[in-house]
């Protein structure tokens, strides 16, 4: 499945639905919750999912790559189109 995510602060509730084969596109400004050392740290990388961000999303908010989760992958809008065609299931999560 691919998760779609807007809302700030991550929720709990969106966390327990994910699963290691899911991938993970944070938009928004729920990219605060992707900063390394933040408080979802450590649950983000334990999901095993992949875990995607636009790189126009981060530019926008001055936040650089190396200021993420290591994990993260920066992605670009062809990549997230490409995404979406790789997964049968899309859950937006607002």
């Amino acid at each position: 499945m691919l998760h779609l995510i807007f809302q700030a602060p991550l929720e709990t509730a969106t966390l327990e639905r994910i699963v290691a084969t899911d991938a993970i596109v944070f938009f928004e400004d729920s990219l605060f919750q992707i900063l390394n050392l933040g408080e979802n740290t450590m649950k983000l990388q334990q999901l095993g999912a992949e875990l995607y961000v636009l790189a126009d999303d981060i530019a926008s908010r001055g936040i650089l790559a190396q200021e993420l989760i290591p994990t993260i992958i920066v992605i670009d809008c062809p990549e997230l189109v490409n995404l979406t065609t790789q997964h049968k299931l899309i859950q937006t999560w607002n």
